[in-house]
């Protein structure tokens, strides 16, 4: 049995308490070097081509708040809301992750990171939870906001089985400063891959194309 109605304003809840606090927590101090691991939203239109197709999607926004020069925490959500019965007045969430990551201070020049920390995943309707591994282009690269995840998740659903899975995500584009002419600056490619760590249990997975709206926006 899925989650619905509590579990849903639980994650939206948590989705924009955890976001905007932790741009609020980015550390005050003396000018420094041009920054590379700055905040940033992404914007963009979205329809899935192949796997899981919720009906009635229609956005993705995609979150990086800066907490400090190791950490930072990742959020997106699908803006469309998908329900299973057109009649039905009780929507779920169909896709959304949070995480907070740690890694290695970036050099100044450096255009990828790669970090680590625990993660809160909705995929397919189905809310997930635990660690994963996230190798990202940052915005001084040229493929910014490019992301590569794996992850070891546990389902959550309101019979306290807690089943393991495992969780691989991509997004790909060009939305640096030096990618403007790019093909990957005007559609993105998201995928994700989760398979089900129990016997008979079936790989679910989702490919989406994203049309990048007004580009990446840093503060």
């Amino acid at each position: 049995m899925r989650p619905k109605g509590p579990l849903v304003g639980m994650v939206v809840l948590v989705l924009a308490v955890l976001g905007v606090s932790a741009a609020w927590c980015k550390p005050n101090g003396p000018a420094s070097p041009p920054d590379t691991t700055q905040s940033y939203v992404l914007l963009s239109l979205i329809k899935s081509v192949a796997g899981v197709k919720p009906k009635d999607e229609f956005f993705d926004i995609r979150m990086r708040f800066k907490r400090s020069d190791i950490s930072c925490t990742l959020a997106s959500i699908d803006a469309a809301l998908s329900t299973t019965d057109s009649s039905s007045t009780n929507r779920v969430l169909s896709d959304a992750e949070i995480s907070l990551n740690w890694g290695f201070p970036p050099a100044e020049l450096d255009t990828r990171t790669t970090m680590y920390g625990p993660a809160f995943r909705v995929f397919d309707a189905q809310p997930y939870a635990g660690l994963h591994v996230v190798g990202q282009e940052l915005p001084a690269s040229k493929y910014a906001g490019t992301m590569v995840t794996g992850a070891l998740l546990w389902s959550i659903d309101s019979d306290h089985h807690y089943l393991p899975a495992l969780f691989a995500d991509f997004f790909v584009a060009a939305l640096g400063k030096q990618g403007k002419e790019e093909f990957l600056n005007k559609v993105a490619l998201r995928g994700s891959y989760l398979v089900p760590l129990q016997r008979g249990a079936a790989p679910v997975s989702r490919i989406v194309i994203e049309v990048p709206i007004g580009g990446l926006t840093t503060f």
